[in-house]
Order: C-alpha cells, then sequence, then structure tokens
C-alpha cells in the first residue's frame, strides 16, 4: 500500500484529489506528500491502522477538504493548523486533542467541522469560538452533555446537526439582557437518533428567527413506529417526530410558533392520547388546518377505493 501511494506522489505531482478512504491496510503515508501543493481534497477516513501524519503534512498548502473521520490519530500535528486553506474538515479525535488543535486564529477559512465518534466534547467544544467563518457545524455519535453559549460567537453559521448524541441536554435560554439582540444567521437545526431533553436551545433559534427556515428533525427512537410531520413554510421540508414524546415537545415549541408558519399532520400518530392545554390557544390553532385537510384525503380514498369494489 505505501509503495502503491509512493508511486502516485512521485508521478502525480499536480494531484488535486486523492482518496484512500478505507485503506486497512495503511499505517502510514509517505513524506512525499507533503510535495503535493496542488491537493485540494484528501481523505483518509476509516484508515483505522494510521496512527500518525507525517510531519510534512503543513505542506500541503492547497489542501481544502481533510476527511480523518474513525481515524484514530495518536497525535495530531499542530502543523494542520497552518492549513489556511482548509474549508471542510471531518475528524475523530479525543477532547485534549481538539483542544490543542483548536487555537486563536486557527483555520480562517474553516466553513464545514464535522466531530464523528469524538470523546468528551464539553470542554474542547469551549474553543469553537475560534472558527469564525464556520457556517456548517455537525456532532455525529460523539459525547456532549449540552451545547456550549459560545456558539452565539459563530455569527456566520447556518446549519447546525446533531445526531446520535444520547442524553445531550438542549436547553439554552437568554440569560442576559444581550442575549435579547443577538443576530445569528442559523437556516436549520437538526437532532436526531437523541435522547435529549425536551427543551430546544431557545437562545440560538429565538437570535435566527429571521434567518431560520426549519426546524429538520427530532426523535428519540431510530425507527419510531409512527410519527408526525411538521411541514415549514418556506422550505416546504418534512421532518419526522416521534409520537411517544411529540406531545411535550409541541408545549415547549408553542413559543416559537409565530416565526414560521407551520402545519400539522397527526394522522399517523397511534399514541397520542392528549394534546397539551397550550395547544388550544389561539396562535396555535392554524396547526390544525393540515390535520382537516389529511382527513379529507383520507376520506376522500376510502370513497374511491368503496367505489372500485362496486364496479369490479
Amino acid at each position: 500500500m505505501f509503495s502503491f501511494i509512493e508511486f502516485y506522489v512521485s508521478n502525480f505531482k499536480y494531484l488535486r484529489a486523492l482518496d484512500l478512504s478505507y485503506s486497512s491496510l495503511l499505517e502510514v503515508l509517505p513524506e512525499s506528500i507533503g510535495t503535493l501543493k496542488h491537493l485540494r481534497y484528501l481523505d483518509l477516513r476509516e484508515c483505522r491502522h494510521l496512527r500518525k501524519l507525517p510531519s510534512s503534512f503543513y505542506r500541503l498548502v492547497s489542501l481544502q477538504m481533510l476527511n480523518i473521520r474513525y481515524v484514530k490519530l495518536m497525535q495530531l500535528p499542530e502543523s494542520i493548523r497552518s492549513l489556511i486553506r482548509l474549508r471542510c474538515l471531518e475528524i475523530t479525535a479525543e477532547a485534549e486533542q481538539l483542544r490543542q488543535l483548536i487555537q486563536p486564529g486557527c483555520w480562517s477559512s474553516l466553513q464545514s467541522i464535522c466531530f464523528y465518534r469524538c470523546g468528551d466534547l464539553e470542554h474542547s467544544f469551549n474553543c469553537i469560538q475560534y472558527l469564525t467563518s464556520l457556517r456548517t457545524l455537525y456532532v455525529i455519535r460523539s459525547y456532549l452533555r449540552s451545547l456550549p453559549r459560545n456558539l452565539t460567537f459563530l455569527t456566520k453559521l447556518e446549519h447546525l446537526q446533531i445526531d446520535g448524541c444520547h442524553g445531550i441536554d438542549l436547553d439554552m435560554e437568554p440569560a442576559e439582557e444581550e442575549d435579547q439582540y443577538l443576530h445569528l444567521n442559523l437556516r436549520t437545526f437538526s437532532v436526531s437518533e437523541s435522547e435529549a431533553t425536551k427543551k430546544l436551545p431557545r437562545l440560538l433559534l429565538e437570535g435566527s428567527a429571521s434567518t431560520l427556515q426549519c426546524h429538520i428533525s427530532w426523535f428519540y427512537q431510530p425507527t419510531p413506529a409512527g410519527c408526525g410531520k411538521l411541514l415549514f413554510h418556506p422550505l416546504q421540508y418534512q421532518s419526522s417526530v416521534s409520537c411517544i414524546s411529540f406531545m411535550d415537545y409541541l408545549a415547549e415549541f408553542h413559543w416559537y410558533v409565530e416565526a414560521l408558519e407551520i402545519y400539522l399532520d397527526l394522522s399517523n400518530c397511534n399514541d397520542i392520547k392528549a394534546l397539551p392545554s397550550s395547544f388550544y390557544e389561539p396562535k396555535l390553532c392554524r396547526l390544525w388546518k393540515l390535520l382537516f385537510l389529511k382527513i379529507l384525503q383520507l376520506m376522500s380514498k376510502i370513497v374511491k377505493f368503496l367505489l372500485g369494489l362496486l364496479y369490479t
């Protein structure tokens, strides 16, 4: 495997993309990889036997996308911080490694980062505020107790997705007077496969009231048997919500209804026994529109089915 990579590095000096993902035999990268000054895309995901990056790694001055997801490096070289053109990073690392890696002024061009199966992110996540150009943040199957308040410093952040972070507490209430005047740019917020609190990060969502287009998904089970669907205008995006805790979710969600045109479909939720009292407030009455439409559609299908039986 080493000689194979060495061959390509030596013979293709203008290489722009190198995909070595899922290379189970890869244990080390050649030092000569630093000669690929035109390399923009490097994918090393799932190279589980790779333990370190070569010292010449910092010479990849044109690198824009780096994927070291599920690569358990013993040490992350500080030279990675010198990749000033890096725009997209997917990484698996321990908390201490991340704290040492993410420093003020590093990765000024980074727009997307994915923390995949990282260790305790509770303290290392505090350094996220240094990534001032960040637009997309993914936290996937990592241990994170709560969302840090310094996310409010990421004024360019547009997409926040949390998947498989069990036990995370999303509660984030405005605490100070200046929190009432936040101008954030969050467009999509997604939580899935996370046994999360019923609370929502109100501080982030209210601060993004002028830009938020949809709340994508929220379910407490990976494959819920029945689900409610929230349809948000203008994005017209359907999202799945576990019916088991769906009513508690709506009760918490009522304060945010005025910011969006929302319709609710509960036609496939067999577990719902009652609606929360806040559901009957005047500003929530429009949530029933789609439900009645669904009932009419169902009746229409039944009539067509019966007519079909009569004429067969």
